[in-house]
């Protein structure tokens, strides 16, 4: 599966048979499928998350699949009640639009059981608005293509009490902090950061790729010491959760999708009160086609267009 991660330039993620079927067994224990379960797919299924985290765990256990041609909530919704869905997969911005869709409150949902989200954290106050209207379980996961996806896993009973946490290490898998290094070599698992401290995070086990496809000079750096070097940085508690902090390179966040990134963390574009040229990034979803005046959104320097049209895939909105 190809992934651009946040270079921009996409790498060919070559996994095995075993990995995909030890990932489904970790996504049957994290989620508890069975054959009895209706799976909704409303997310792409040429995105890891969709395909690896649900699709295809519900497949192997015999559970029903119902597929969404593109996401929309108000069908979404009318599949969960039409079909007895019991579990799907939805990004932080998809749970938010199924809360605020208008129908939501007159649905039967009570066959809902569990819903995965994933790409990012859950603020509080939407994971309260979800018990209140849905009541329905939620399970974060936290991972990239390159470990299957799945790496840590924050379970139903703690996403309040631990909001904001990427979770614990996913079932078979170790996950290190490491100290970050001056010299451009790959960060070392064999020196952990203290409890707190922030690192790199780093992870091994069974659902690690085999690398990428023709790139040694990437797996060489990606794979160092026998673990994957995510490029996060984050820290782990007294208790061994895990804290995204920040990224090592930045990327596009863009509803669990990171199309890339058309500049490195030392090449940022300037800012300037003359730039003409802004990219506004509208949420999914978000119909509204007004423009956002100059000042209230990111400018990007018209030197960068042609690397975000080419590298990170056709923007929301162009303005010139």
């Amino acid at each position: 599966m190809y992934t651009s991660g946040t270079t921009g330039r996409p790498k060919g993620v070559v996994h095995t048979h075993r990995s995909k079927l030890f990932h489904n067994a970790m996504m049957h224990q994290a989620m508890g499928l069975t054959r009895e379960d209706v799976g909704l797919s409303v997310a792409p299924l040429n995105h890891t998350a969709e395909l690896h985290t649900s699709f295809l765990p519900r497949l192997q256990v015999g559970a029903t699949q119902v597929l969404q041609r593109r996401f929309d909530a108000g069908e979404a919704w009318d599949l969960v009640e039409t079909e007895r869905v019991t579990h799907f997969f939805a990004a932080p911005t998809m749970v938010g639009m199924l809360l605020n869709h208008p129908d939501t409150e007159r649905r039967d949902l009570s066959s809902l059981r569990l819903v995965e989200y994933g790409g990012a954290s859950m603020a509080p106050h939407l994971i309260r608005e979800w018990d209140r209207k849905i009541g329905a379980g939620l399970v974060q996961v936290y991972g990239t293509t390159e470990m299957g996806p799945c790496m840590s896993v924050l379970y139903p009973q703690e996403q309040l009490s631990h909001a904001g946490s990427a979770g614990l290490p996913s079932l078979g898998h170790d996950l290190v902090v490491a100290r970050l290094r001056d010299d451009g070599e790959p960060t070392d698992p064999s020196q952990p950061c203290e409890p707190g401290e922030v690192g790199e995070v780093l992870v091994r086990g069974p659902c690690m790729m085999r690398g990428y496809l023709n790139r040694p000079d990437a797996n060489a750096h990606a794979l160092a010491h026998g673990w994957y070097h995510t490029g996060d940085l984050g820290s782990l508690d007294e208790d061994g959760y895990l804290w995204i902090r920040d990224r090592i390179d930045y990327m596009i966040n863009s509803g669990a999708e990171t199309p890339g990134s058309p500049c490195r963390q030392d090449r940022r574009p300037p800012r300037s009160d003359g730039c003409q040229d802004r990219c506004p990034l509208r949420s999914h979803g978000q119909q509204d086609q007004s423009h956002t005046r100059i000042g209230q959104t990111p400018l990007i320097a018209r030197s960068y267009r042609h690397s975000i049209r080419r590298r990170a895939g056709r923007p929301s909105r162009l303005d010139v």
